[in-house]
């Protein structure tokens, strides 16, 4: 293995948890897109299991919400709500629609979350 390839995999061990939800957010968005693409060719089946995992990523962020962060996290878990109906009309009725409504979404609160990761590193 290369020194590249060792620090990227070690750079997830110690990754914080801020940098964890933008790698999933990052990881969730490139997913969504490659299933938009085999959508828009009408592979349908094909965009199944990598649904399946967008969803998963997306469980784990709702999981992981403060239940005591009052309104913000209350929306939060809303936005993911919507973004997993919208993933899973897409993956059951090949709706590109929809995963194009899960999509913005996404990039809307990855954009947000990055923004807001930023400030607080700066006022550190």
């Amino acid at each position: 293995m290369s020194g590249a390839e060792q620090y990227q995999k070690n750079a997830h061990n110690v990754a914080s948890n801020e940098q964890l939800v933008l790698l999933i957010f990052e990881k969730a968005i490139t997913l969504m897109w490659e299933a938009r693409e085999k959508l828009s060719e009408g592979q349908k089946v094909e965009t199944v299991d990598t649904l399946h995992l967008v969803r998963r990523l997306f469980m784990e962020l709702q999981a992981s919400l403060d239940e005591e962060g009052g309104d913000v996290s209350e929306n939060l878990n809303q936005l993911y709500v919507y973004i997993l109906k919208e993933v899973a009309t897409a993956g059951f009725k090949g709706d590109l629609q929809a995963l194009e409504n899960a999509i913005a979404v996404a990039e809307q609160l990855y954009e947000g979350f990055f923004e807001a990761f930023s400030i607080s590193s700066n006022e550190s």
